[in-house]
């Protein structure tokens, strides 16, 4: 992550599968012309974003994360709070049990639960 096209990891099409495939689909459009070497386009988050709506499997993740995250004294990554919108519901239930783990675990645990989390 953050040296081009996010598509370039070797485990890529592993990570992408918790996608919801409507915004799956859009976001790996937006990227179908970068290259390994490449800047991703800053707005294939935002347009893929557009495909999808909030549930209240969101909300209720969100509430939960900034709560922890506040407790947790910032040990993670805020940006995992406003992302699982993007994801199928089984990935964010099992990012709702992640933030039961002790602060130092969380971030790992999110980021294996939400892997494109955050969208660098």
């Amino acid at each position: 992550m953050g040296t081009g096209s996010p598509f370039c990891d070797p485990d890529c099409s592993e990570r992408v599968q918790g996608l919801l495939p409507e915004f799956r689909q859009t976001y790996l459009d937006c990227h179908a012309d970068t290259s390994c070497n490449d800047d991703p386009p800053t707005s294939c988050e935002v347009q893929a974003s557009q495909m999808v709506e909030q549930r209240q499997l969101d909300d209720n993740f969100l509430a939960e994360c900034q709560t922890v995250q506040s407790t947790c004294e910032d040990s993670f990554d805020s940006a995992f709070c406003f992302l699982t919108r993007y994801y199928e519901e089984a990935a964010v239930e099992a990012a709702l049990d992640c933030l039961e783990l002790s602060c130092s675990e969380i971030e790992t645990c999110l980021r294996l639960e939400l892997p494109l989390a955050p969208f660098d």
